[in-house]
């Protein structure tokens, strides 16, 4: 998930980004905040899929600020990866490459390896095994780095911003502007679950506002080293853009009202949206979840036993939670 930042670094970072601009005919239009008094309410991507799939984890994770002290292995092996790339990606253009992969191994050493408590042995190598094997392998050797791992915040109406940290946007030979997502998983997505994503949609069209054009979105699978199975790339699409962007726009003026508005135990009334196993059965809040919709104390005791604050950076300051 994305951390959301403070309400200071989202008004500093939302002055600087923000301004008005259209994508295409029939456009999601951000606004430009100017008023120095302005202090929005911040969401992001990952919040606004969390209450899509189920608005009592969003309200765990978001409303009580919730999350599982254990890391599972495969979001571990996200965070590792993700670590290597920005650092290889962020020397590449400046250093050379040589010079990169040794940064990228330095820092693995001295930053993961150095502090074990922090990763499970199961996630440190196979992370740092994908990540060198495509660096090696490096199927944008010949694309240019136009940023890494950057911080946008932009307003999404008169009172909400939206915080999104991209992974890689580069320029490709032919002078197109590509967004790129890393994803750690063990296999690519098929095409429905690709061209039914959004994640990608929801970023070129903010970074439209912020300026940037976008030409193509890639969701890039790191474990899949051939250049056929390691991108999966679309050309932008400005309709399906839009119509994402207004969708976004009215889930997170849900969210504000609710986290504003609602009290804690107004929202700990709400109900489950599915009991889905790709939902509830990966879900950190399952126990706790049970626990109170049942009315067991003990279970409820215990599952709070396994969970600790988030790392969200949240919205104290922002919204008066």
């Amino acid at each position: 998930m994305e951390s959301v930042p403070s309400a200071e670094e989202s008004h500093q970072t939302s002055t600087e980004n923000s301004q008005t601009a259209t994508t295409a005919e029939n456009s999601f239009t951000s606004l430009s905040i100017t008023d120095p008094s302005y202090v929005p309410f911040v969401t992001s991507y990952s919040e606004i899929q969390t209450w899509r799939a189920c608005q009592r984890k969003h309200h765990y994770a978001f409303g009580r600020k919730l999350s599982s002290k254990n890391k599972s292995v495969p979001l571990q092996i996200g965070t590792i990866g993700h670590a290597l790339l920005e650092v290889y990606y962020k020397d590449r253009d400046t250093l050379g490459v040589q010079q990169a992969i040794h940064s990228t191994k330095e820092f693995f050493s001295k930053e993961m390896l150095e502090n074990p408590h922090d990763y499970s042995q199961h996630a440190l190598i196979p992370a740092y095994e994908a990540a060198m094997s495509f660096i090696l392998d490096d199927p944008f050797k010949d694309y240019k780095i136009l940023e890494v791992e950057k911080l946008y915040v932009t307003p999404i109406s008169s009172s909400i911003d939206l915080a999104m940290r991209v992974d890689l946007i580069l320029e490709s030979p032919e002078g197109r502007c590509i967004l790129v997502d890393h994803k750690f998983v063990g296999r690519p997505w098929d095409t429905p679950k690709l061209m039914m994503a959004t994640q990608l949609d929801v970023y070129a069209g903010m970074l439209g506002h912020n300026g940037m054009v976008i030409n193509d979105k890639m969701y890039n699978f790191v474990y899949h080293k051939t250049k056929t199975h390691a991108q999966e790339s679309f050309t932008y699409n400005p309709a399906k853009v839009n119509n994402v962007l207004r969708e976004t726009d009215m889930i997170a003026h849900l969210i504000a009202g609710r986290l504003t508005n609602n009290s804690i135990e107004t929202q700990s009334q709400l109900s489950l949206r599915s009991h889905e196993q790709s939902i509830c059965g990966w879900c950190p809040f399952l126990d706790l979840c049970y626990g109170e919709l049942t009315d067991n104390p003990k279970i409820v005791e215990t599952a709070l036993g396994s969970l600790g604050p988030n790392e969200y950076g949240y919205r104290e300051d922002t919204n008066g939670n």
